[in-house]
């Protein structure tokens, strides 16, 4: 496959001669490098979560230290640590001053690494393993500048993309062991989907009752009103961060309604979703 390489200041970068994206691409490489930052290095990535097939980051750190910054957290990641960057959220990325790190990436996007990373619960705002990801990386860089076909170069990101997935779930899966906490884990990984207790009942072959009894039991609250408490969250990110429309906002949340949407919100929060989202700029501006 024909490769163009570049070298911007301390970034080296390899982009692959691809057609433009399509939301219809199952699997689409957005870009893919090595990156050796200096003390400065800063990133930053801003979503409202309202595109479908937003860019997911997987990286690797060769050398050095760098802090992730995403949802009010700060995470520190040093060589040998591989890390995901879900594709909803916004997220700040930079070295460390003393040690900047050294890293490999690849930047992907479309239904397969979505479905993916779905599959093995690694639908979060930052996914970190230390583990050796050396190898995946190197079989990356090597078919990006070798003479691959564009379906040959695919097959080998598919199964590599998996690898790293695969390796990313053990940490995701920490912390979730107890059957409730699976529960909730789940209902977080999917605030835009249409999860009912229906759904979940299936999911974990429990009978409705049951699943209500102990999800209460647990966190003091129904698995309906925690899911809807999630859809109002993710509400307010796309209420301040975008411009989609009440309806629009109505619809990716999974609401019967613009009216019913309207009325959850105002429920929870004690406004409208318009007085919130007029609120919320008035402040920004101040």
């Amino acid at each position: 496959m024909q490769a163009i390489t570049k070298r911007i200041q301390k970034e080296e970068r390899f982009y692959s001669h691809t057609r433009p994206y399509k939301t219809t691409d199952p699997l689409y490489v957005e870009s893919m490098g090595v990156t050796f930052p200096d003390k400065d290095y800063y990133m930053e990535r801003q979503r409202d979560g309202n595109t479908l097939f937003n860019v997911l980051v997987f990286e690797y750190v060769i050398s050095g230290k760098g802090y992730i910054e995403c949802d009010g957290e700060t995470y520190t990641v040093s060589a040998g640590d591989l890390y995901l960057l879900g594709d909803q959220y916004s997220h700040k990325y930079y070295a460390d001053k003393d040690d900047p790190f050294e890293k490999t990436w690849i930047n992907v996007r479309g239904r397969f690494p979505s479905a993916l990373i779905d599959a093995y619960g690694c639908n979060k705002p930052v996914v970190i393993k230390r583990t050796d990801a050396s190898a995946v990386f190197d079989r990356l860089r090597e078919g990006a500048t070798s003479d691959m076909s564009y379906d040959e170069w695919h097959a080998l990101v598919a199964v590599c993309l998996t690898e790293l997935v695969v390796a990313l779930s053990e940490s995701s899966a920490k912390g979730a062991d107890c059957l409730e906490e699976k529960i909730k884990f789940y209902i977080d990984s999917k605030p835009r989907a249409n999860v009912t207790v229906a759904s979940l009942a299936a999911i974990f072959h429990l009978s409705e009752p049951y699943l209500i009894s102990v999800f209460r039991a647990k966190f003091g609250i129904t698995p309906k009103q925690y899911i809807l408490q999630k859809k109002i969250d993710a509400a307010k990110k796309l209420l301040t961060k975008g411009h989609s429309e009440i309806k629009e906002i109505s619809e990716i949340l999974g609401f019967s309604s613009p009216y019913h949407f309207s009325t959850a919100f105002k429920k929870i929060t004690g406004e409208t979703p318009h007085a919130y989202r007029t609120r919320s700029a008035n402040e920004n501006k101040k």
